[in-house]
């Protein structure tokens, strides 16, 4: 009975990404903006990130931000800019995680700062977000805590803006 119960519970705990995310609001929004008009802007971290998370981080913010059957906002500059890197940023070792899971070191872990301006270039908010990765399939992609830390940017973005 025990090997049966092994045997099921073995390949989920393979399969399962173990990760969370949190968004944390440094300067909430003041007054209220609507807008469905957003530019994205990356600036350079303040802490070493790779150059294909920079890339993977730029094209999961399009994502969140533009796409969809029905997105809630358009590039564009006459809406809000979204001012965005990194102030935290460990991969951590896939290898890690895979062996360890939640146990061991190997955890990725990312911190997104996000800065909103109106279009007078008058900053109207700022949050900071987490995406954390401890496990999951072959040990978790890295990316998952990015797509994490981005998707709660975009979500609070909607929230206050959309």
């Amino acid at each position: 009975m025990k090997l049966r119960i092994l045997g099921v519970v073995a390949p989920a705990l393979l399969l399962a990404a173990c990760g969370s995310s949190n968004l944390v609001v440094l300067e909430p929004v003041k007054a209220p903006v609507k807008t469905d008009t957003v530019q994205l802007v990356y600036e350079n971290a303040t802490v070493g990130v790779p150059d294909d998370a920079v890339a993977n981080t730029k094209e999961y913010m399009n994502e969140a931000f533009f796409s969809g059957d029905h997105p809630v906002f358009h590039k564009g500059l006459n809406g809000i800019s979204v001012h965005y890197g990194y102030i935290g940023f460990k991969k951590g070792s896939r290898f890690g995680r895979y062996m360890l899971g939640g146990l061991g070191n190997g955890g990725a872990n990312m911190v997104l700062r996000a800065e909103f301006y109106d279009a007078a270039g008058n900053k109207i908010g700022e949050v900071q977000s987490t995406g954390k990765i401890t496990g999951g399939f072959l040990g978790g992609s890295s990316n998952s805590a990015i797509k994490k830390a981005v998707k709660e940017v975009a979500d609070y973005a909607e929230s206050q803006f959309g």
